[in-house]
């Protein structure tokens, strides 16, 4: 799509937004309130600087780790929108890669919403793997080590945790390789792929004997993450055919 292309959408989507407010689709306190914060992030001197208008602006891509300023602004105005995805977006700006200093506020609203998958909640996790900070990883391991209240979001934190390689987490990631949710509730799963692709991040041969016996998991998902898991290993794998003509990963 050429830059006119997405000008032109973009212009279309805010002459839109002006519409919906027009004709009362938004609450005045979130019309003002909106101006409000869009006034304090333009007051701000960011690493590169931008002049915020509406709505779909607001991204984390937009600001940078040394942009700390807009973590006070972002954690006020969280939760005062009657729109939950203004709330939302709010949030979803504190994903800023080495922005920690946010770390502890997303930390204690994972807290409040966990156990129940929601858009706030995934957005909370979403910051959280964008943010990556290693001064929390005991917190991480003890949130992938309570799955009586795993949701899909769960999984950010085995992420994060292969992300940052937490040689701490090791032992849990391992068990979750065991780790089958009753189908309904995750998509059974789904926690065994994260810990594969976790483990893979660690890019250490010494796994590779745990993650093998996934090479042909009935699971498809999972056979292709260990054959992915095992190469970032130094692991040689191979794809064949077995005897009724179907693909399988073998160890070579």
């Amino acid at each position: 799509m050429e830059q006119r292309e997405i000008a032109f959408i973009g212009e279309n989507l805010y002459q839109s937004t002006l519409k919906g407010k027009a004709e009362g689709k938004w609450t005045q306190h979130d019309i003002d309130l909106e101006k409000q914060l869009y006034e304090e992030l333009n007051a701000l001197r960011l690493e590169t600087p931008f002049n915020f208008y509406w709505h779909m602006q607001l991204s984390p891509l937009r600001f940078s780790a040394k942009d700390k300023a807009i973590v006070p602004i972002f954690t006020r105005y969280a939760d005062k929108f009657d729109n939950d995805g203004l709330n939302d977006s709010c949030i979803y700006c504190l994903g800023v890669k080495g922005l920690y200093e946010a770390t502890p506020y997303l930390l204690s609203e994972y807290k409040k919403h966990c156990g129940k998958s929601s858009e706030k909640l995934n957005s909370i996790c979403n910051a959280l793997l964008r943010i990556r900070d290693p001064k929390y990883i005991s917190e991480y391991i003890d949130i992938i080590s309570h799955l009586d209240k795993a949701t899909s979001e769960t999984s950010f934190f085995i992420d994060i945790l292969g992300i940052l390689k937490a040689k701490a987490a090791m032992p849990q990631l391992i068990k979750l390789l065991d780790y089958v949710i009753p189908m309904g509730k995750l998509g059974n799963h789904a926690m065994q792929v994260a810990a594969i692709i976790a483990i893979g991040q660690f890019k250490d041969p010494q796994y590779i004997k745990v993650i093998e016996r996934f090479l042909n998991d009935p699971n498809p998902v999972a056979r292709e993450y260990a054959a992915k898991a095992i190469k970032k290993m130094c692991g040689d794998v191979q794809k064949i055919k077995d005897e009724k003509g179907k693909p399988k990963w073998i160890l070579v």
